[in-house]
């Protein structure tokens, strides 16, 4: 029977896995694989275009291909550039009266902590006593790293903490050759960091965050919070800078449902309450829906243009003519006066008219015999 893709289970992955050329938060990460890469950043075939390393390719070597200079030439097809050329099988044969050195330029300061330096693979004793310096783009110079034990071998693999444009490799004093291969410096992309820069942060702009730590010194993008940046607000259940604010302390209406950048509350704010994440009350004098409402609008028997911002309640009561708990209701139709409890219908009019004026209720018309007042409400 022939076998199918289906019966081994191949089908659905290949339904399932996506190729992608960035990946990561925000597609922030681009795909440094030779052909494609899945979601999650690792090579679907093959393996990392050259330069770049690390399970999902992210592990820069940054000098390859740069600038580099030497103190001296041995041979003229021996040049300085063969330390960076991604062969760690061709070297520089370096001569010099006394301390000889070579020296790449990375084209920019980056966060130095992972650098791996072939030797020729025979006569290792010229590389006895090196020393490996960081120089910044002011030129200010940091001991890396120096050999001072008998140990020699064909790779090293040396760890700084620095930043720096130029790497300088220099031999000891006594010595008057410097054979190197390959030098290789790594740098982890920005948006990674660890050992082999599989760990995520999530720095303002985009930046660099330490290769080992992760920390990010100028702080984190929306979403996220940490000293690395990798924790979400959505764990949280938290929106803001810093993922400062409680998603579940804002006033909307509806769904908690909350955007981890600006918490917007998506039908609205509860009456009394306004701005994006619905956090603010409403400026004195507003009050109600959207804090559309005045205070000063109310029918109060009070002068008091201040109010409670959610409801605009009238403590002292309403003017004739007005209901409601703010008194922004006209009495309806049929009644009049203090809290509209009066009935236009009980009044003793000369026209039979059962609808009056909704503050005072007065017979325009004048009032029956034997009653008297405005509103013909009182007997003679």
């Amino acid at each position: 029977m022939a076998t199918t893709l289906s019966t081994l289970g191949i089908g659905l992955m290949l339904i399932s896995t996506i190729y992608c050329s960035t990946f990561g938060y925000n597609n922030s990460l681009t795909c440094n694989c030779e052909e494609s890469c899945q979601d999650s950043g690792i090579c679907s075939t093959g393996g990392c275009k050259q330069g770049w390393s690390g399970p999902t390719c992210q592990k820069e070597n940054v000098a390859l291909h740069k600038p580099a200079n030497q103190s001296s030439y041995y041979k003229s097809y021996w040049p300085s550039s063969r330390g960076v050329d991604g062969d760690i099988n061709t070297f520089i044969d370096m001569m010099a009266s006394k301390q000889g050195w070579w020296l790449v330029d990375l084209l920019q300061n980056y966060p130095i902590t992972d650098i791996t330096l072939y030797h020729r693979n025979k006569l290792l004793h010229r590389l006895r006593g090196f020393y490996v310096y960081i120089i910044n783009e002011d030129l200010v110079s940091t001991l890396c790293y120096h050999h001072t034990n008998e140990t020699l071998t064909f790779v090293y693999k040396i760890r700084c903490n620095s930043t720096g444009r130029y790497v300088n490799i220099t031999s000891d004093t006594n010595k008057a050759i410097l054979n190197l291969s390959e030098v290789e410096i790594y740098v982890c992309s920005a948006g990674t960091y660890g050992a082999n820069c599989t760990e995520f942060c999530h720095c303002s702009q985009y930046t660099r965050c330490d290769d080992i730590t992760g920390y990010c010194k100028d702080g984190c993008l929306p979403r996220w919070h940490g000293n690395s940046c990798n924790k979400s607000c959505s764990d949280t259940n938290s929106y803001g800078d810093g993922c400062k604010f409680d998603c579940d302390k804002r006033k909307c209406n509806g769904t908690s449902d909350c955007d981890q950048v600006t918490g917007t509350c998506l039908y609205g704010c509860q009456d009394g309450w306004e701005s994006q994440d619905c956090t603010r009350v409403c400026s004195q004098g507003n009050y109600g829906k959207s804090c559309q409402k005045l205070c000063s609008d109310r029918n109060c028997k009070s002068s008091d243009s201040t109010c409670d911002h959610v409801n605009g309640t009238c403590v002292g009561g309403c003017k004739a003519g007005w209901t409601s708990h703010d008194c922004t209701l006209v009495c309806s139709q049929g009644n009049y006066g203090k809290s509209c409890q009066k009935l236009c219908s009980d009044r003793n009019c000369k026209s039979s008219d059962s609808t009056c004026d909704h503050v005072n209720g007065t017979c325009v018309g004048g009032c029956k015999a034997g009653w008297t007042s405005h509103d013909c409400t009182l007997e003679l």
